[in-house]
């Protein structure tokens, strides 16, 4: 049924978008478009940036659970479990990396924390960056600037983190028959990771910015505009959990978002440009990383320092 649903969501969504974009393609003009290379080598770097910074901090988490494994490895644990994001609906994604945990020398158990602090992680800088990227943006629908205030307050809910990640465990110990220990969870230790989510979405924002720059000609006023509205349609479509990928869902929001600045038609069609471009840049990220890892390791456990 959920099955459905999402694949129901991902249609209506890509239809509105469709829509727009069908119903007014005669009306582009090749005026509009204006290929830059530099912009889109730029959305190349920042687009695999973002993928590297991201299982870069997966590779953190997990070593602030006291196990040791390499980039490539933990490369490998993230982006082979991340790959069934495209099955309806998100959350096969979120379970393979609970069952391939051990394949990684990582007992499902902590596999399982580690998925709920990186979710946590995730949210929390996306609302914070969305939300005061909204707020900054003038002349936009005071929809929007209600939205950002709400995801601000949103960041607070870092501070009892620990009690979130607790829930949150205990509906994947139903999930999958675990037994979860909660007892090293480190607020602190979270926080030493959290830049590089920052750090993450905003390589994603000017991939998404440089590659609309290095097709479309535009003002001066779209760049930032751009940017925000990339990390907060990523952040609603990964809400949906039971669309694929946030398929439909991700590429509504973003077009709704850059009709603010821009004409419904290239809005419309930078959105889905967009998901095939981030997505193209995530398979060559996985084909590399496949390329290079050379076979499953059971990694030990480190020694927990007192």
């Amino acid at each position: 049924m959920k099955t459905w649903l999402g694949r129901l969501i991902s249609l209506v969504a890509l239809g509105y978008v469709g829509y727009f974009l069908f119903s007014s393609i005669q009306k582009i003009s090749w005026s509009d478009i204006h290929f830059n290379g530099l912009y889109v080598i730029l959305s190349l770097i920042f687009g695999l940036g973002y993928y590297l910074l991201r299982n870069y901090a997966w590779m953190k988490l997990i070593r602030l659970r006291h196990f040791s494994i390499n980039y490539i490895n933990a490369a490998h644990f993230f982006s082979t479990a991340e790959i069934l994001r495209y099955i309806p609906g998100n959350v096969w994604g979120l379970g393979a990396r609970v069952m391939k945990g051990p394949r990684y020398g990582i007992p499902q158990e902590h596999a399982g924390l580690l998925l709920i602090e990186e979710t946590a992680l995730l949210l929390c800088s996306v609302s914070v960056l969305s939300g005061v990227g909204v707020l900054c943006i003038t002349g936009i629908n005071p929809l929007w600037k209600i939205l950002g205030v709400i995801l601000i307050l949103s960041f607070l809910l870092i501070f009892i983190l620990p009690f979130i990640i607790k829930k949150g465990l205990g509906v994947l110990s139903k999930l999958f028959s675990l037994v979860f220990s909660v007892s090293d969870i480190s607020l602190r230790s979270l926080f030493r990771v959290l830049p590089i989510y920052f750090l993450l979405w905003i390589s994603y924002a000017l991939s998404n910015a440089f590659l609309f720059y290095g097709i479309f000609s535009s003002t001066d006023n779209t760049f930032f505009l751009i940017m925000v509205f990339s990390v907060l349609a990523w952040f609603i479509g990964y809400a949906s959990l039971i669309t694929p990928s946030g398929l439909g869902v991700r590429e509504f929001i973003f077009s709704i978002g850059l009709i603010e600045r821009i004409t419904s038609i290239f809005a419309s069609l930078f959105s889905l440009l967009s998901r095939v471009w981030l997505t193209i840049l995530e398979l060559i990220f996985f084909g590399v990383i496949v390329l290079l890892y050379k076979k499953p390791i059971h990694e030990k456990p480190i020694k927990r320092i007192s």
